[in-house]
């Protein structure tokens, strides 16, 4: 068995796999002890202890486990390890760490391992204060679930199920623009595929999947409910965009019993009061935003940013 370097740890050397198969440099194994910890590859100036190649042993991918718990196993990771150390030291002593590209790119990946850690703190961080809310005013009692489902009884003895696609643009002139096309006898279908700006259901000709009740954005559940299978809306405006609906299919469920709704009330409950809580919060801080300047910030996507191409129209 071959281990591909490049699935390890190994400071990602590009040349690692050509010198798997370089001559075999002799190598002293030691059972000494440095300080507590054991040596047991000895490269002069450099060393592999003990702890050092358990750590990497610790970092490789699970299918690798028992054949690297194998004598030859062993031995092959530990001889990957020696050639990787054994290049590191002599690039350090070639000049190279001095060189303007080198310290280019270390700086590049500096600057961008910081950035990653910042952002871990942050999910680390909003992490355990989303569970201390979950805590405190987020999960709802027993006693709340069953009142929402007693309050809102008929749509659990009658359930309702849409099948929806929609369009979604950026700006209200293409909007319109693609209803007009729509009412002209475009394929739906088709200029989802092309121009929406949601990419999971553009893919699939604009095709949302089946929803039921709460599922969708308010303004949309509000206009998809009182259309006609096959029907195309108007321009319906969210936060996310400007959406031209059309409804697939609808029909009734069976009633659902309260032991196999309390799971979907439990999470729509939190849901909304997260919202709420998000809400209250925004307008405590006076919280101010500038749409108008995070659209005039730099393309990622290379076009024009509406959701269409001058091909497109």
């Amino acid at each position: 068995m071959k281990i591909n370097l490049r699935e390890f740890d190994f400071s990602k050397f590009e040349i690692g796999t050509y010198l798997i198969a370089s001559v075999v440099i002799p190598v002293v194994f030691l059972v000494a002890g440095c300080g507590r910890d054991k040596i047991i590859a000895n490269l002069g100036s450099e060393k592999i202890t003990l702890s050092e190649f358990e750590k990497r042993l610790a970092s490789v991918p699970p299918s690798y486990a028992r054949y690297l718990d194998s004598t030859h196993g062993r031995r092959q990771f530990l001889d990957l390890m020696v050639r990787e150390k054994l290049v590191v030291a002599e690039a350090r002593k070639s000049g190279i760490t001095k060189t303007k590209e080198y310290r280019e790119t270390l700086e590049r990946y500096e600057s961008d391992s910081r950035r990653r850690l910042e952002e871990l703190k942050d999910s680390l961080l909003m992490e355990a204060f989303l569970g201390k809310l979950h805590g405190e005013i987020l999960n709802p009692t027993p006693e709340e679930i069953k009142k929402y489902y007693a309050d809102n009884k008929a749509d659990f003895a009658n359930p309702f199920e849409m099948g929806v696609s929609h369009i979604v643009l950026l700006d209200d002139n293409t909007a319109a623009d693609t209803l007009a096309r729509l009412r002209r006898g475009e394929s739906f279908e088709k200029l989802a595929a092309k121009i929406s700006v949601d990419p999971t259901s553009a893919v699939r000709g604009g095709f949302l999947g089946n929803v039921k009740k709460g599922e969708l954005a308010p303004e949309l559940e509000s206009v998809a409910r009182k259309m006609n299978v096959g029907a195309v809306s108007g321009i319906v405006k969210t936060e996310y965009g400007y959406h031209i609906i059309k409804k697939m299919s609808a029909k009734f469920l069976e009633p659902v019993k309260f032991e196999a709704a309390q799971e979907s009330i439990r999470r729509f409950m939190i849901k909304t009061r997260l919202d709420e809580w998000v809400k209250k919060t925004m307008e405590k801080k006076k919280v101010k935003i500038n749409y108008e300047l995070a659209e005039k910030a730099s393309k990622i996507s290379g076009g024009p940013g509406n959701g269409a191409t001058e091909d497109d129209r």
